[in-house]
């Protein structure tokens, strides 16, 4: 994808600027399929009581929520001190 006027050019290099945008079909197309696999997985394959895996799948949403804020924040939003 192209730098466009919604979403400006963020690095001088041509190669990690283009990586640095994804169409918005692509996450939930990795992430769902892999989501519900590891879910299955756990369901499955491990001791875990489908009780322990909802709250362990909660707990991981809330930690990569918070996680992911954190350093959206730290980095895409960084002023430095010094020029």
């Amino acid at each position: 994808m192209k730098a466009t006027p919604e979403s400006p050019r963020m690095f001088e290099s041509d190669l990690v600027d283009f990586f640095s945008r994804t169409h918005p079909a692509a996450v939930p197309a990795v992430f769902v399929p892999a989501t519900l696999a590891l879910l299955w997985y756990s369901l499955t394959h491990t001791d875990l009581s489908y009780v322990a895996t909802v709250l362990l799948f909660a707990g991981g949403f809330v930690v990569w929520t918070l996680t992911e804020y954190w350093l959206h924040r730290t980095f895409f939003h960084w002023v430095p001190k010094h020029p």
